[in-house]
């Protein structure tokens, strides 16, 4: 929802024809949005900017051997959830940062903010959840 905003305020419309980037653990998300962005030709009658993911059933190994057409040495790799509590230098994260649009939280007694854990699911234009 932010970045489809962004795009409508920068007036900015992709072209369908536009190359589509596979990137790796070496060159984050939000820099290949910032090159499209950037991009000079501009096509004012495409329909935005489509990014797409697909979930490859099967364990690394597997899914390496079955789809390495999408996987290779430079495809990062998301790390299972519950990450270490301490981040280290160079240490890889391939996070989702999604931005909340309205929430009620309470602090209790207490004055510093709290963490929010948020549970979160995808839905179909017809409102199905998608598994």
């Amino acid at each position: 929802i932010a970045m489809e905003t962004y795009i409508r305020q920068r007036q900015l419309i992709m072209s369908p024809l536009i190359t589509s980037h596979v990137i790796g653990e070496n060159e984050p998300l939000t820099s290949v949005f910032n090159k499209v962005i950037a991009a000079k030709e501009v096509n004012h009658k495409g329909q935005g900017l489509w990014v797409s993911l697909k979930l490859l059933p099967g364990d690394l190994a597997q899914v390496q051997k079955d789809f390495s057409h999408l996987v290779d040495r430079s495809t990062a790799v998301a790390r299972k959830m519950g990450f270490p509590e301490i981040i280290l230098p160079g240490d890889v994260r391939n996070d989702i940062y999604v931005t909340l649009i309205q929430g009620e939280f309470d602090k209790g007694k207490k004055k510093t903010p709290k963490n929010v854990e948020v549970t979160m699911s995808v839905h179909d234009e017809d409102g199905n959840l998608q598994e």
